[in-house]
C-alpha cells in the first residue's frame, strides 16, 4: 500500500497515474482509479468497476463483497484525492487483495500500513527548465531574470508551471514581464525557494 502526499497542484496525481500506467504489467486484472473528492459512493463505483452490477443494500454487505470478489485478483486500486475526513476503512483491501495507491494533501495517519511520500515543489533551476521546455529555450533566455522570478512566483508547482506555460505558448506576443503580471505571489507555507536562491 502506498501514499503519496503533497499540496495541491504538486503532481500527486500525475505521478500515481504515471506509477500506475508503468506497472500495467504486474495488474492483469486491471486497474480502478477513483477520484474521491468526486464520489458520493466510493465503494459502490469501486464494485461497479469490478462487474457489480446488484448491489447489496447495506454498506457492510457491500464491504464485504468488494474484499471478497477482489481477494486473489491482481488488481491496482488508486484513491485519488483522500482527505482525512473521509472513511475509506470499507475500501481498503484484505489479505491476498489488490495493491492500493491514496494519494492525499495530508497524510493518512489512520491507514497505518501505508508507506507514504511527500512530494515538494520542484527547485528552481527544475522550474526554468520545465518553462524551457514547455516555451523554448530562445523564449525564456531572452529574459533570464523574470523566467527565474516566474518560477519562484509559481513556488515550483507543476500544474502551476504548465498552465503558465499554455497560456504563454498561445500568446507568443507575452514576454516573461507580462506573465508575471498576471501571477500573484506564492501562498504562505509553499514549498517556494527562498528569495536568496533566486539570484
Amino acid at each position: 500500500m502506498i501514499g503519496i502526499e503533497g499540496l495541491a497542484a504538486i503532481g500527486k496525481t500525475t505521478l500515481a497515474v504515471h506509477l500506475g500506467h508503468t506497472m500495467t504489467p504486474n495488474f492483469p486484472d486491471g486497474r480502478l482509479f477513483l477520484d474521491m473528492s468526486a464520489s458520493a459512493d466510493p465503494l459502490s463505483e469501486l464494485l461497479r468497476g469490478i462487474g457489480v452490477k446488484d448491489l447489496p443494500p447495506s454498506p457492510s454487505e457491500r464491504a464485504s463483497l468488494w474484499r471478497t470478489r477482489t481477494t486473489g485478483r491482481r488488481l491496482l486500486v488508486v484513491l485519488d484525492n483522500a482527505r482525512p475526513s473521509d472513511d475509506i476503512s470499507a475500501l481498503l483491501p484484505g489479505t491476498d487483495g489488490p495493491a492500493l495507491m491514496i494519494t492525499a494533501r495530508q497524510r493518512l495517519y489512520d491507514v497505518v500500513h501505508a508507506h507514504w511520500t511527500k512530494l515538494g515543489g520542484l527547485s528552481l533551476a527544475d522550474s526554468v527548465a520545465l518553462l524551457s521546455r514547455l516555451l523554448g529555450p530562445e523564449r525564456v533566455s531572452h529574459q533570464p531574470a523574470e523566467a527565474r522570478e516566474l518560477a519562484f512566483r509559481t513556488a515550483g508547482l507543476p500544474q502551476v508551471l504548465q498552465a503558465i506555460g499554455a497560456r504563454m505558448a498561445a500568446r507568443p506576443a507575452w514576454t516573461m514581464a507580462e506573465a508575471l503580471r498576471r501571477v500573484g505571489r506564492p501562498a504562505p507555507g509553499s514549498p517556494a525557494t527562498p528569495r536568496s536562491a533566486r539570484r
